[in-house]
């Protein structure tokens, strides 16, 4: 095929008897050549890539035997998140995000100067209290705060940080009582089903009597009995059992207020009055005493507040 590459690249005007430039051709054809012989080289170094990294190999070479370290290391997956991390870190520094820890035998001085820097109050009484909306220290509660403000300094917590515990105390404390009232409601309505279906139709007469029989003891012990609670934490004037006592000891000591409803001095007098005016009725025997829809019921009553005298004068 030399030939045919002659002819390709000859004259058209060229004499047939010119022969002898042939000789050049093969000189031209390696030229031509020359660069198909390179490509194959340029083509592998483009296509060749660097050894994977064994990250697990290299967490074990710098630990060199620390385990504390190779489980540092293994935190990251990566050499990039190592320096991501330490970079992270060395920003942190710099722009004052991490602060020297208080030396142990700090003075005064320096404790003062940490405190400062750290967004600790100087004292004790410099820590303001201040509650999220909808939450409130009793006066009772200030004492414990004030005390704890003394704990607080001592344990150096910041102002943010006596907040969380404040705020959460009162939360705990806000939901404990929101439950304790829940629960002493449905003990006074139990109480107060338990004591209809005794007492019947003398619940309030009860009731009252033992109102009654309270408010002859010194001033401030009804309040302090009502507002007294059992060991585990019932009002007592939620417990049955307690009111049950109360009342059979206003019964016991005047019983002329079964009767009248009333613990008043002149009890006894509005019973005997009251027994005339039936004694008088019971010698005509067609009064309402003996007859009409109201006899029995008269006679009823008449028993009763005979039965409380008689027991007024067992008493005396």
């Amino acid at each position: 095929m030399p030939d045919d590459n002659i002819l390709t690249t000859a004259p058209t005007d060229a004499a047939p008897t010119t022969t002898p430039p042939t000789t050049t051709a093969p000189d031209t054809t390696p030229a031509a050549t020359a660069p198909a012989t390179t490509a194959p080289a340029t083509t592998t170094a483009s296509t060749t890539s660097a050894p994977a990294l064994d990250w697990a190999a290299m967490r074990t070479e710098y630990a060199k035997g620390d385990d504390k370290m190779l489980k540092r290391l293994e935190r990251y997956a990566s050499p990039q998140a190592v320096v991501d991390a330490l970079i992270a870190a060395q920003n942190k520094i710099s722009g004052g995000g991490l602060k020297a820890a208080l030396p142990a035998d700090a003075t005064p001085e320096q404790l003062t100067e940490w405190r400062r820097d750290n967004g600790i109050p100087e004292k004790p009484t410099d820590y303001a209290v201040s509650l999220a909306d909808g939450l409130t220290i009793s006066e009772d509660d200030k004492p414990v705060i004030d005390a704890f403000r003394d704990v607080a300094h001592k344990a150096n917590l910041t102002q943010s940080q006596l907040d969380a515990v404040l705020n959460f105390n009162a939360q705990i404390e806000e939901q404990r009582l929101s439950q304790r009232a829940v629960v002493e409601l449905q003990q006074r309505d139990a109480g107060i089903e338990a004591l209809r279906s005794e007492w019947g139709s003398e619940y309030k007469l009860n009731l009252n009597l033992i109102d009654g029989f309270l408010a002859t003891a010194p001033t401030g012990v009804r309040e302090q009995l009502l507002g007294a609670r059992l060991a585990d934490g019932t009002p007592l004037g939620n417990n049955v059992d307690v009111l049950r006592f109360l009342a059979a000891t206003a019964r016991e000591i005047n019983p002329t207020a079964t009767v009248t409803g009333s613990m008043g001095t002149g009890a006894s007098e509005a019973i005997a009055a009251e027994m005339d005016s039936m004694k008088a009725l019971m010698g005509d025997k067609k009064s309402a005493y003996w007859k009409g829809p109201t006899a029995a019921k008269m006679q009823e009553r008449y028993r009763q507040l005979l039965d409380v005298q008689e027991k007024v004068n067992r008493r005396a």
